[in-house]
């Protein structure tokens, strides 16, 4: 499950960066966190950039929900996500 989860943080920083990149914090078998970081912030819907890592990770075999998400600190944010069954 793990190298299929960073498998997908891979596909989606190919896209997205360098205005978002994501990195794995933290994993367990039901949830998990990532820290996005850049200048997406400044743009309108910017929430869109959090959902699209859902997508990425369906294309690897897992589906996920965004739960929640935080700023740490200006242009890092904490998102945290549900691995549903």
């Amino acid at each position: 499950m793990k190298n299929r989860l960073l498998k997908g943080i891979r596909t989606y920083n190919r896209y997205r960066s360098p205005l978002a990149k994501a990195e794995l914090h933290d994993f367990s078998s039901d949830d998990f966190e990532v820290v996005f970081r850049g200048n997406f912030d400044v743009y309108c819907c910017m929430d869109e950039y959090f959902v699209d890592l859902v997508y990425e990770l369906k294309e690897v075999g897992i589906d996920a929900d965004l739960v929640d998400f935080s700023l740490i600190e200006e242009g890092k944010y904490l998102a945290e996500y549900k691995i549903l069954d």
